[in-house]
């Protein structure tokens, strides 16, 4: 297990190195930033695999229902024709929504009346980030089917929550010191893991999520720092589960990087696919505001003429 971890980390700086090549506007750091995404939700889901040792008919399923929504990418990769990339991307939904939401929510029953010995908590760890990771490298791909892993990793944010109830039952039962690091450092990242799929997802509220999520940050971000310095927090933050250090590290990142794209003091994702111009009309549409609609609506047409545009420039070439 402290191999996949030791494998998840290196993937995640690589998507840092990736990150600053694409602010080069390199062309090779948008493919730095999907591989080890894709990788690293890879390593995500051996490690929930590595959960349900013990039960090789579960396993069996999971691996199943895993391996299908692969093929939405390499349909994509291939250029098959829209209709078979359609029914490739229902089934691999449908598979993604059975092994998100279908499978955790049995075997959680299971558990609770006593037909199944283990923890589900463990296998939601490493499952909800691996389908946050997939979503992100759908999303910078423009591949079908991103939206609905966007949202079933969601529901890392009332895992977060009961995680947070934990520590503060277990506060209560013996007065543990140093919990309320930890009860906070669970609700900085549900917050801010809400924050990042409402922004993603261009809903409503999503700018006051983002605020509330960077000011839960920065306190959080006061308390490593507390903890770091006095010896009794320094070895409570180290006792923490790897899932919770490494995604409250990462959720810092991220939010440093949106303050950043707020103060425009940090550059969008470059791609040569589209024009940053249309990135950014495509990133402010929705279908509820009227500005929204209205920016969709110029996005599309901004869309066809660049294609055309292209085109024209191919046939030139020739």
């Amino acid at each position: 297990m402290r191999q996949i971890h030791q494998f998840i980390v290196l993937l995640l700086c690589i998507t840092a190195v990736g990150i600053f090549a694409n602010w080069a506007q390199n062309d090779y750091g948008l493919r730095i930033i999907s591989v080890s995404l894709f990788g690293a939700c890879i390593l995500f889901l051996l490690g929930a695999l590595t959960t349900l040792r013990g039960h090789r008919f579960i396993q069996a399923i999971f691996l199943f229902l895993s391996l299908i929504p692969i093929l939405q990418p390499i349909a994509e990769w291939m250029s098959l024709d829209d209709e078979s990339i359609n029914r490739v991307m229902t089934v691999a939904v449908f598979c993604s929504a059975c092994l998100g939401l279908v499978l955790p929510l049995i075997l959680l029953l299971l558990r609770f009346f006593g037909k199944l010995h283990l923890s589900v908590k463990n296998l939601v760890f490493y499952l909800y980030p691996a389908f946050f990771t997939a979503a992100i490298g759908f999303k910078l791909n423009h591949f079908g089917g991103a939206n609905v892993l966007l949202v079933i990793s969601g529901l890392m944010v009332p895992t977060m929550l009961f995680e947070a109830f934990g520590f503060w039952n277990e506060y209560r039962a013996s007065q543990v010191p140093f919990v309320w690091p930890k009860i906070l450092l669970c609700l900085m990242i549900a917050l801010s893991w809400l924050a990042a799929v409402f922004k993603l997802m261009h809903w409503p509220g999503a700018d006051i999520l983002g605020v509330s999520g960077i000011v839960s940050v920065l306190v959080m971000f006061g308390f490593v720092v507390l903890a770091l310095l006095k010896k009794g927090l320094s070895a409570e933050f180290f006792r923490l589960s790897w899932s919770l250090k490494t995604i409250g590290i990462v959720f810092m990142i991220i939010t440093v990087h949106t303050m950043l794209r707020m103060r425009n003091l940090a550059p969008a994702f470059y791609t040569t696919e589209y024009p940053i111009a249309l990135e950014e009309l495509v990133s402010k549409s929705d279908n509820v505001s009227s500005e929204g609609r209205k920016n969709r609506k110029r996005a599309d047409a901004f869309r066809d003429h660049y294609r055309s545009l292209t085109e024209r420039y191919r046939e030139i070439g020739k």
